[in-house]
């Protein structure tokens, strides 16, 4: 077995390597990027101006657009410092932007203390803050930005060249949208729309330049080539094949468990949480027409409409319209959960099927590694344990409250409807 593993890592290093070796390299290399440097020269910038901005993510005009973000920086307003860091990708910095309680990278790795950071994700922007009181209006500038974006795209009218705008527009447009006095969407769309120096231009995109020492490929060379890549796919079929086998077998143990607040929550308990807010908002000295009353009732009446269910999500749910009935009663507003798992408290957002949705950052990290968040895990009706949010029902449309704070009111709708 280890003497078929040592030829399979042989041939496809071999397939992997000999047109390399008879053509000459790809692509032209880039080992002259010093990304230290380039990383401290966004700190130092940072810390001077707080803005750093490289070139090829100014398309070319970058004066133009140093002096419009600067411009734009200093008019936000935020009541907090704003930093705005674009480059097109430094090896080794984190390229995407989370924040908790306290500052989290990029904010420790661009060395910015506080205050509102714009700043490169991949070949995109995002914008987070390490002050929990500025979410929600950096949230909100998000959104707005986004549907602008979104309108300008639409106005080229070529959706196969024009797909979003640069990173540079989107951060100068999110910071024209923070000034005190800021510019309506309709001022924007007029003044903006048919400028397509606004606009990632896919048809003009740069490619790589292929370089090749050799002009042609000689019979034998060929010959060499196309009996190294058949052995290298034959025996690489015979490993998926085995993979596959080996992965079947072994599925029935790698099935996902419960998650332990489902096991938790029996119908038993759900049922007394939801008596015991009742009974608050009966010895309660606020009155129908209170806002925190309302709020509170409209939680009790929602829950109660699904306290009787057997369904893991349904119970989940009860637990939490109590626990937002009882913090709306007592005055207080319902902590912001993050859209994978109710128990996270939401302190940045990503985008998920193009829509918007909170999180927590450690969430956040795993959906941009390419990994599955920590997710809350129920068992559908038949059995299968999966994320609550696979399922398309109201509890998914409102993330159990994290996408939609009257989700009291759709949920009893939805009860409702369903009889």
């Amino acid at each position: 077995m280890d003497r078929a593993r040592g030829l399979v890592a042989a041939l496809f290093l071999a397939a992997a390597m000999l047109p390399a070796l008879v053509v000459g390299p790809a692509y032209g290399d880039d080992g002259d990027r010093d990304d230290g440097a380039r990383l401290a020269q966004a700190r130092a910038d940072l810390a001077e101006s707080g803005l750093y901005l490289e070139p090829a993510v100014a398309s070319g005009h970058l004066e133009l657009w140093r002096d419009r973000l600067a411009t734009a920086m200093a008019e936000a307003d935020f009541g907090a410092p704003v930093r705005v860091a674009l480059w097109t990708e430094i090896e080794g910095v984190l390229p995407s932007n989370y924040s908790d309680d306290v500052p989290t990278e990029p904010f420790e790795m661009l060395q910015v203390p506080d205050g509102v950071l714009v700043a490169s994700v991949y070949d995109q922007v995002s914008v987070s803050t390490a002050d929990p009181e500025l979410y929600a209006d950096v949230d909100a500038l998000r959104v707005a930005t986004d549907a602008i974006a979104e309108e300008l795209v639409a106005a080229a009218g070529d959706p196969d060249r024009w797909r979003r705008t640069t990173s540079v527009a989107w951060a100068w447009i999110f910071l024209c949208l923070a000034a005190e006095q800021p510019p309506t969407a309709a001022e924007l769309l007029d003044e903006l729309s048919g400028d397509t120096s606004l606009l990632v231009d896919q048809v003009g995109a740069p490619r790589p330049e292929w370089r090749s020492t050799n002009e042609d490929f000689s019979p034998r060379s060929l010959a060499v080539i196309a009996g190294v890549l058949c052995c290298a796919v034959a025996l690489m079929a015979w490993r998926w094949r085995h993979a596959a086998r080996r992965a079947v077998l072994g599925s029935a143990a790698e099935q996902p468990e419960l998650d332990p607040m489902v096991a938790n929550l029996t119908s038993l308990s759900v049922q007394e949480e939801l008596t015991g807010l009742v009974e608050a908002i009966a010895r309660s000295k606020r009155e129908p027409g209170d806002a925190a009353y309302d709020r509170a009732q409209a939680c009790a009446d929602a829950a109660a409409a699904y306290v009787d269910s057997e369904r893991d999500r349904d119970r989940i749910a009860v637990h939490l319209l109590v626990a937002d009935g009882e913090r709306s009663l007592g005055g207080w507003t319902p902590n912001r959960r993050c859209f994978f798992h109710p128990s996270h408290k939401a302190t940045t957002a990503l985008k998920r099927k193009q829509v918007t949705v909170p999180c927590c950052a450690a969430c956040a990290r795993a959906v941009m590694a390419g990994e599955r968040p920590v997710s809350l895990l129920v068992a559908d009706s038949d059995g299968r344990v999966e994320p609550y949010y696979e399922t398309d029902d109201v509890w998914t449309a409102t993330g159990l409250g994290s996408l939609d704070e009257r989700w009291a009111r759709r949920s009893l709708l939805a009860a409702l409807e369903a009889r």
